[in-house]
């Protein structure tokens, strides 16, 4: 009788030890064990269990068990509120595409809808009847594409970034009378240093926030372009103060048609003068 009780309390002791182990209470945080008895097998935690985040070697070896250092101080550094806004974009589609960022752009998109709003003013005025520049008014035609295909480039690449365009009010020169040649010149001299030192701010900001796919868009698509119209508008303006009566205006003006309208003559605006035909094509409904 007396080996029967001692075997069933033998067996008790070892069943509520394996609860012990199996099933861990916490206080406060810290996790305590039962020193190892008897057991000769090691207990394996199942996958994502608490103990699979402990100590298991200290344990065995009587000592106290602790969390892991990397895993307890991930738990108790967790911010539940959602996480970092560096790391979780509006949506989907905006990734690393900073909120000044955006605004620069916008910002640089008015500028060159400003540009092409000027550019379009002067090229209205030369193509005036009692005026008659078609040198003149197809250069300032094609300056006015020009900066609406920027503009346009510049939405577009908001649009693939995940941003929000912003489309500015319309504003131009309170100046309409382009009658001095050499003024108007050096007034689109002046609006092209405008644009690019707007570029050059944008790179600026671009870097701020480490948004290198930005920078090489700008530097290797605007700058040098910009630099190729600002030598090319500063020439025409020292050429155009050579100009004293009209012959020399005709020439000048025989001389910016020749050189820029002429060969993309098919493509200046200038000369449309009736909407595309749609000939066969389906209508999408």
């Amino acid at each position: 009788m007396a080996v029967l009780i001692l075997c069933t309390t033998h067996i008790y002791k070892c069943l509520s030890l394996y609860a012990n182990r199996r099933f861990i209470k916490s206080d406060l945080g810290f996790l305590t064990y039962p020193k190892r008895n008897f057991f000769t097998k090691k207990f394996i935690p199942r996958r994502n269990s608490v103990l699979s985040k402990v100590d298991l070697t200290r344990f065995y070896n009587g000592s106290r068990a602790l969390m892991k250092n990397n895993t307890y101080d991930n738990l108790v550094k967790q911010n539940f509120s959602g996480g970092s806004d560096k790391k979780c974009p509006d949506h989907p589609g905006r990734h690393n595409f900073h909120k000044e960022v955006e605004t620069a752009l916008n910002e640089q998109i008015e500028m060159e809808f400003n540009a092409m709003f000027t550019y379009l003013s002067m090229a209205s005025y030369y193509g005036r009847s009692e005026v008659a520049l078609p040198g003149c008014q197809g250069f300032f035609m094609m300056m006015h594409q020009e900066e609406h295909e920027h503009a346009i480039i510049f939405l577009n690449y908001i649009l693939m970034r995940g941003g929000h365009s912003q489309i500015p009010p319309i504003t131009t020169q309170q100046n309409h009378d382009w009658k001095d040649i050499p003024k108007t010149f050096q007034t689109a001299v002046q609006l092209e240093c405008d644009v690019k030192e707007k570029l050059e701010e944008l790179v600026e900001i671009s870097e701020k926030f480490r948004d290198h796919q930005l920078i090489d868009f700008i530097s290797g698509e605007f700058l040098e372009e910009q630099n190729r119209s600002i030598q090319t508008l500063s020439r025409l303006y020292t050429r155009s103060k050579m100009v004293n009566n009209d012959v020399g205006e005709y020439l000048f003006d025989q001389h910016l048609y020749d050189s820029f309208v002429k060969p993309e003559k098919d493509k200046n605006l200038m000369y449309t003068m009736h909407l595309p035909q749609e000939g066969n094509t389906k209508i999408y409904k």
